[in-house]
């Protein structure tokens, strides 16, 4: 539950980033060239260090998160349900049988299953973000243009950063709105 809240909570400074772009992208659009290069080197400037700081802290979260999730991995391989089932081995196939019938073992075993597949679902869903989030930054990078060019684009590229920013934003709404969901049907087999 702790991974799906803290996935939650990456979503959310995602999504203030997005709105902390978005910002940018209008007041760019809104710029004209002849108020000069300076101010828009300046401006540029102050949100590319805005934007390294908010990607520092959302790395500094996702290591946190990785760590965290190795942790709960190991306590779950470990501890737990593992432990029953290796005092279990103890016992004689028929009660060992009897055990395993029982609503209490079957109950603990669903939990521990739904722990699994939500893990595994929370770390396929972020490694294939991870990805395509490297992959968008090096199609950036390889599609930006010389110093020039931007400052003579600026409005343009501005209303494209706006659309991507808007796409972004609403991707990530539904993010947040599965990982909800995932972490209300948790809570929904906790509760049973």
């Amino acid at each position: 539950m702790k991974f799906l809240n803290q996935k939650i909570e990456l979503e959310n400074q995602k999504r203030a980033s997005l709105v902390a772009m978005a910002g940018y992208a209008e007041s760019l659009k809104n710029l004209k060239i002849e108020e000069g290069n300076a101010t828009l080197s300046v401006d540029s400037l102050h949100s590319a260090i805005d934007a390294l700081g908010k990607i520092i802290g959302t790395l500094t979260n996702a290591s946190l998160f990785w760590d965290q999730m190795s942790n709960y991995c190991g306590r779950m391989t470990n501890e737990g349900f593992q432990r029953d089932i290796e005092d279990l081995k103890e016992l004689d196939a028929k009660d060992r049988l009897a055990e395993y019938q029982a609503p209490e073992f079957m109950k603990t075993f669903l939990i521990y299953m739904c722990q699994w597949v939500a893990l595994n679902g929370l770390s396929g869903d972020y490694l294939k973000s991870a990805g395509a989030a490297q992959a968008k930054a090096v199609k950036y990078l390889q599609d930006s243009p010389t110093i020039e060019e931007a400052i003579r684009r600026a409005p343009e590229l501005a209303k494209n950063l706006s659309s991507i920013v808007e796409q972004d934003l609403s991707e990530s709404r539904r993010a947040t709105i599965e990982l909800e969901q995932q972490r209300a049907l948790i809570e929904q087999a906790r509760a049973a």
